[in-house]
């Protein structure tokens, strides 16, 4: 008996007594947790929405106060033709512009026309001189890039105004006139016909010939030569 060995089983839980203890409450605080988050994610989430809704409010309003309309006929009242230009129908629009920019050249007219910048207006149309000097065609190129042409002359009034703006800065600038294709005739760049003073000053016309102003009077060069030239376009009508 004293050498017998007695086995025994003894049951020892791998958790500790304290960790089982403590499990209920781990999982109490991890159930308290999502919720918290679950409700901070909702807030959230709903304070942007708000905030989204009162930018576009904001939008709105501002775009109201922009453009505001009074009625069902206000889109009828600021219209614009198909040429860009405003009608009459917007009165008090019209009257500040012409008040802003214009300034009547007499008593006689309301009529208000403007030109671009460093141009010259002379009643309905607005004239401009280069300060470089090119072939005729380059210069009338350089004019219809600026949506305009070549001075043409049609009237003696309209002749003086020239002379007297191209004599104060000395310039002998090309004009709208040249030889047609076949070179045997004079041709302003618009088809108006030449009246006889201008034929008689240019005499008999020759291939690649085209007009300039000089000593007081239209004559002809050879359209490779270099100078200036003068542009014209209608002025807008305000």
């Amino acid at each position: 008996m004293a050498n017998e060995i007695v086995y025994a089983d003894l049951g020892f839980s791998s958790e500790p007594s304290s960790a089982r203890a403590l499990r209920p409450s781990q999982e109490a605080n991890a159930s308290r947790d999502s919720y918290c988050l679950r409700t901070a994610l909702w807030i959230g989430w709903s304070v942007n929405i708000i905030l989204v809704i009162l930018v576009i409010v904001l939008l709105v309003f501002q775009m109201r106060e922009c453009n505001p309309v009074d009625g069902p006929d206000k889109d009828q009242d600021c219209q614009r033709s198909s040429n860009g230009r405003e009608d009459n129908s917007c009165p008090e629009t019209v009257t500040k512009l012409r008040t802003f920019l214009c300034k009547p050249l007499d008593n006689s007219t309301t009529e208000c026309r403007i030109c671009p910048e460093n141009w010259l207006r002379h009643k309905s149309k607005c004239y401009w001189i280069s300060k470089e000097k090119q072939s005729w065609h380059k210069g009338q190129d350089d004019c219809r890039e600026k949506h305009a042409q070549m001075w043409v002359m049609r009237s003696q009034e309209e002749q003086r105004f020239i002379w007297k703006m191209i004599s104060e800065e000395r310039k002998l600038p090309w004009i709208g006139l040249k030889t047609t294709s076949a070179g045997d005739n004079w041709s302003w760049i618009d088809g108006s016909p030449l009246n006889d003073t201008t034929s008689q000053s240019l005499g008999i016309a020759e291939p690649n010939s085209c007009g300039m102003l000089k000593n007081n009077q239209i004559s002809s060069q050879s359209c490779g030569s270099i100078a200036q030239w003068i542009c014209e376009t209608e002025a807008f009508l305000v």
